[in-house]
């Protein structure tokens, strides 16, 4: 018989197991482990047979005796992938990896106690520790809560309804485009995004000037930032909307280069309104909220989906494998 119980997602988890084995004989397998959609992981694993108790390296720690109750206590280093646990209050092992079934994780944090017992065995459990914020886990819980798989490009990827080529005119189609309540997305504030501009370009197999190309990112009320290479000028209106799908637009005052990167940062003639939101800049520390490989890219079951947006406003999704800090 396997039990299971959810836990919260923790990082640097203290779990006291107390456990109680009425059949010596027949063993048990108890597991903290990573459940998700389509997979799960057993990170840490305990089992006993014959009254002996091993650890998922099969290493033999102790024992055990019919209806008489034991404890385990596992400290989960979250940040190191590694673990340490006392049985009865001694410490039976210290910095051990975690080496449980990586198949199928996305962060590696636990959310699940499987227990895979025999006859009237009991297991219970209490936890204290950091609750688990993994910035993969949550990006890509904000995608599986909005997606379904009955959804299509041309449907439910634009931010905006009729955004279609402008035509070379400033108010051709597409502009002043209301929200789409087809947009997958449409429950995440993407307010800070622009939509439009009056500088616009040139697609190679176009003639005329399409005002959807070009963009920035509003990062504070009156702060933008934006590609370098395909950068908006000093006194070119960039144009925002807000939820209700007002258009609202503001005028560039002054921009700055960064003197290495692809970055150019520009000021607008007055803040953007309270119902316009901002996006946040990642922390000069940022690399600290990874799992990175020697090469310092950041391993798999670690990498959060990353959101963006082309010119037609449809949103695109990719991996962040690296992050560099500017700081």
């Amino acid at each position: 018989m396997i039990t299971t119980g959810n836990l919260s997602n923790y990082q640097n988890a203290i779990y006291d197991i107390s456990l109680s084995i009425n059949s010596p004989l027949s063993g048990f397998e108890l597991s903290l482990s990573e459940t998700g959609k389509f997979h799960s992981s057993d990170l840490i694993t305990f089992s006993g047979a014959e009254g002996y108790v091993f650890d998922q390296s099969g290493n033999f720690f102790g024992g055990y005796g019919s209806g008489v109750s034991f404890d385990l206590e596992v400290h989960h280093d979250y940040m190191n992938s590694s673990f340490s646990y006392y049985q009865d209050g001694v410490l039976i092992a210290n910095g051990l990896d975690v080496t449980g079934q990586a198949y199928g994780a996305t962060d590696k944090s636990v959310n699940c106690l499987i227990f895979n017992k025999h006859g009237d065995s009991e297991v219970s459990l209490s936890v204290s520790g950091q609750s688990e914020n993994s910035l993969a886990k949550h990006a890509n819980s904000q995608i599986n809560e909005n997606i379904t798989s009955a959804m299509t490009v041309a449907a439910n990827a634009s931010m905006l309804t009729s955004f279609t080529d402008p035509n070379g005119v400033l108010e051709g189609g597409g502009f002043n485009a209301p929200r789409s309540e087809s947009f997958w997305a449409k429950d995440i504030d993407f307010t800070s995004v622009s939509v439009w501009n009056n500088r616009g370009a040139i697609l190679p197999s176009e003639t005329l000037v399409d005002y959807r190309l070009r963009g920035a990112t509003a990062i504070t009320k009156r702060h933008i930032i934006m590609a370098k290479h395909y950068k908006l000028e000093t006194s070119d209106v960039v144009y925002f909307v807000d939820p209700d799908g007002t258009w609202v637009s503001r005028i560039i005052l002054a921009i700055a280069d960064h003197a290495s990167k692809d970055i150019t940062v520009g000021i607008l003639n007055e803040e953007l309104p309270d119902n316009i939101s901002f996006s946040k800049v990642a922390p000069s520390n940022i690399n600290e909220f990874f799992k990175r490989d020697y090469l310092d890219f950041i391993t798999e079951y670690y990498e959060p989906i990353v959101a963006g947006f082309d010119f037609e406003k449809k949103l695109t999704l990719m991996l962040l494998t690296t992050a560099n800090s500017l700081h």
